[in-house]
């Protein structure tokens, strides 16, 4: 019987991957043992976030609510000029029309409307979602400004992250619900954001 050749390693198998990718690329994996990601690749590297740093403001709205229940109610006035590509779930809104912050924050999440984003970016402001972010051990996120259209955000890259920061914030939600102890938030508001998440 021929031999079998030994499986290559993992990380050799995603370096290998990497390598034939064009651009910048960064990745931080790990299961939730303890101890540091299983795979790291530019993980402390900063990189445009686009639609990832909407984790970020989910976690603000969360964050609101165990100090106030009642702030997932609060309604947010939708304006037509506030309207940009990349809005699905806002698209056919009317002028004027009120949605709560947990109706925005959803479809931020599982279609990623912009629009909604920028909504909730305005409603909690650019300080108190970059706060939460360093609170929740995010020191290279930051938000600086709104969501632009598809164009414009090709030359707009001011909203920046690490893989290191963001797989971190997945983690820490995760190990709330798991342990069900407080990490970034409470372990109920980390289960409904895993909730939104897998929706």
């Amino acid at each position: 019987m021929p031999r079998v050749a030994r499986a290559q390693s993992l990380d050799a198998l995603l370096s290998e991957a990497i390598a034939g990718i064009p651009g910048s690329v960064g990745v931080a994996a790990r299961t939730m043992a303890n101890g540091p990601p299983f795979f790291a690749y530019n993980a402390e590297r900063s990189f445009p976030s686009a639609s990832t740093i909407k984790l970020v403001i989910m976690l603000t709205a969360f964050v609101g609510a165990e100090i106030d229940p009642s702030a997932m109610d609060r309604r947010i006035v939708f304006r037509r000029s506030d309207l940009i590509g990349g809005s699905d779930f806002l698209a056919n809104a009317q002028d004027g029309e009120r949605f709560t912050i947990r109706e925005l924050v959803v479809p931020m999440i599982q279609r990623s409307d912009n629009t909604a984003a920028n909504l909730l970016i305005s409603h909690f402001g650019f300080g108190r979602i970059n706060l939460v972010a360093r609170r929740a051990g995010m020191e290279r996120t930051q938000l600086r400004r709104h969501f632009l259209d598809y164009a414009a955000m090709l030359k707009h890259m001011d909203n920046r992250t690490t893989p290191a920061d963001m797989a971190n914030l997945l983690y820490r939600i995760e190990r709330a619900v798991r342990e069900g102890e407080t990490t970034v938030a409470s372990p109920q508001s980390c289960d409904a954001m895993i909730r939104i998440m897998l929706g």
